[in-house]
């Protein structure tokens, strides 16, 4: 059997980004990326986003759009979020994680696992990682999975930036039920971040 993996990449998104499970709202856009089965990691760098005063609370999402398999083992377990921080920024900072499960019309479905309070900084430009425990769920034909990453300006310095780049893998717990299989699951990404 192999294990499913999220392989980033620079294709367009299927489901629009939303609050989702995660109740975070993202006033200024997100930033938004699709998955499909097979492609090549990605390359292009979006540092196109800002992120308003400290002042304006308001909080940016990153979004992986990743389509499920019924044929999935879809048990609990943990699942390995790297977001590829490719050009950092002193005063943004990772915060929380959030799992989804979404149906075919890409409206929430439940919770598959929460990571909040990390207050991690971006200053440098490496890819992070974060353990997220998750819990078992069933997928129906057509549900996707939202994986969503918001970050926060921390400081009073007007806009904020950083530079993201879909090249590393997000690890599940699942598997894919097939012997010798691919074991990968790509993540198609562009960034839609508003301005």
């Amino acid at each position: 059997m192999a294990t499913v993996i999220l392989v980033q990449t620079d294709t367009a998104p299927t489901c629009t980004a939303a609050e989702l499970c995660s109740g975070l709202s993202d006033a200024q856009g997100p930033i938004e990326q699709f998955a499909t089965l097979g492609g090549s990691a990605g390359s292009a760098e979006d540092g196109s986003g800002n992120f308003p005063n400290a002042s304006a609370l308001v909080r940016r999402t990153l979004y992986f759009d990743c389509p499920g398999d019924t044929g999935w083992t879809t048990g609990a377990g943990t699942w390995v979020v790297r977001v590829n921080v490719s050009s950092g920024n002193a005063v943004i900072r990772l915060m929380e994680i959030h799992i989804c499960r979404v149906n075919s019309s890409c409206a929430n479905q439940e919770t598959i696992g929460s990571l909040t309070g990390l207050n991690q900084a971006t200053n440098v430009a490496q890819p992070m990682s974060n353990n997220v425990s998750g819990s078992a769920v069933t997928l129906a034909a057509g549900d996707r999975i939202m994986v969503i990453v918001g970050f926060d300006n921390t400081a009073d310095h007007g806009n904020q930036a950083i530079g993201v780049t879909p090249s590393v893998n997000i690890d599940t717990p699942w598997d894919d039920g097939v012997a010798g299989g691919h074991g990968r699951l790509v993540s198609d990404e562009r960034n839609r971040l508003a301005a």
